[in-house]
């Protein structure tokens, strides 16, 4: 329905942003997936870690919108936001299963 909200909703300027609606929404599900391992991390009492990976991460977010877009136009915007985020939710998943394993063993 994407194509029949933009039409109804937007001009017709605004039509070639159908493009870009297959990876942000892609980007955004694997976000949300992150963000549960994410909160995993503060409940766990790992605030530097959550840290640090989001900080990793914001500065990957740039450097593949950078790359990208100069491949792949306005595009690469959103390709870059769901590669960046699918790095984050693997490298999260590696982390929390550290995390647990470490305070698992240390109790």
């Amino acid at each position: 329905m994407r194509d029949t909200l933009v039409i109804l909703l937007f001009a017709s300027n605004f039509r070639p942003m159908t493009e870009l609606f297959g990876w942000q929404l892609a980007g955004d599900v694997v976000k949300i997936a992150s963000w549960v391992l994410g909160y995993v991390l503060l409940g766990k009492a790992a605030a530097k870690a959550f840290i640090a990976t989001e900080v990793l991460f914001s500065i990957s977010l740039v450097i593949f919108t950078w790359l990208l877009t100069g491949y792949f136009g306005l595009k690469g915007a959103t390709m870059a936001y769901f590669v960046s985020y699918v790095l984050y939710l693997l490298i999260l998943a590696f982390v929390v299963k550290r995390v647990i394993r470490f305070q698992t063993m240390a109790a």
